[in-house]
């Protein structure tokens, strides 16, 4: 999977004019949103575009190799992934990750 670029305009600040909240211009709260925009763009891609992209190439590297893995080896399936069984190698164990256990829980 390719993922997308970012192509967000990042060049806010410096396209407004030069007394932006001048008589006519923006409002105190308008200029502070213009402030913020870059920011909230850049976090909107890395949680909606980025991370789920990432997450997703390596779950099928991860699916790619546990298919490919000798006779003998343990897999650790990734969460929410399974190998169908004609695509699993004769001899190996598979391990499905059933759940997402946070490090230093029930501690």
């Amino acid at each position: 999977m390719a993922i997308a670029s970012f192509t967000y305009d990042m060049n806010i600040i410096s396209a407004l004019a030069d007394e932006p909240n001048d008589v006519g211009g923006l409002t105190a709260g308008e200029l502070k949103a213009k402030f913020d925009e870059g920011g909230l763009a850049l976090k909107t891609y890395v949680n909606d575009t980025l991370l789920p992209g990432v997450t997703t190439d390596i779950n099928a590297a991860l699916l790619q190799a546990a298919i490919g893995q000798v006779p003998g080896m343990t897999v650790i399936v990734p969460l929410g992934e399974t190998v169908p069984i004609p695509q699993r190698t004769a001899g190996a164990i598979y391990w499905s990750v059933t759940e997402h256990v946070t490090p230093g829980a029930g501690q």
